[in-house]
């Protein structure tokens, strides 16, 4: 059975913020945006969780829509631009907004997500790289999500984990560019 509904497209949404926000964690040049960013992050984490069942954690998540607010004005920020840094602000308050009822369309997270791979292949100088990269990590997302063969909880389990490594490799991209 696929993932339909609301629930795909939240499950997309943490997918796509997740793979992105790994660029921007790789960026943080200080303790103090590292900081801003976990608590962020926790906010996303209470969405997965939430979509496996678990009751959301209202704290959690305010907690993390603050701090995603925050990352914006954070400095010390290595590789990045802040067009980079504001278009993750924004797909993650699309994510932290989905889930306090305001619907957000699978297509508006491919589009957010797939301008922050833009901005990101422009800042690091790999003109379409990551753009493309992010491109099949969405083609990958939906086949996931959609798979009828798949149980909710076995899609969820393996977008996770998908999202994880696809998250170390956006990293990989900050990394590669920043030292080049």
């Amino acid at each position: 059975m696929a993932i339909s509904g609301g629930h795909l497209s939240t499950a997309y949404g943490c997918s796509a913020a997740e793979r992105i926000d790994g660029a921007l964690f790789a960026a943080c040049g200080n303790d103090r945006a590292r900081q801003v960013f976990y608590r962020m992050d926790a906010g996303i984490r209470t969405i997965w969780r939430g979509l496996r069942g678990y009751e959301l954690n209202a704290h959690v998540l305010d907690d993390a829509t603050r701090a995603n607010e925050t990352l914006l004005g954070e400095v010390g920020y290595v590789g990045i631009s802040r067009e980079f840094v504001a278009e993750c602000v924004r797909l993650n308050r699309m994510l932290f907004n989905s889930v306090s009822g305001s619907g957000v369309s699978l297509e508006e997270y491919l589009s957010r997500s797939a301008s922050a791979a833009g901005l990101l292949d422009v800042d690091l100088s790999l003109p379409g790289s990551v753009l493309a990269f992010e491109r099949s990590c969405q083609e990958v997302s939906r086949q996931i999500l959609s798979d009828p063969e798949r149980t909710d909880d076995r899609a969820l389990r393996d977008i996770r984990t998908k999202s994880g490594e696809w998250a170390l490799r956006y990293q990989e991209f900050l990394r590669s560019g920043v030292e080049s």
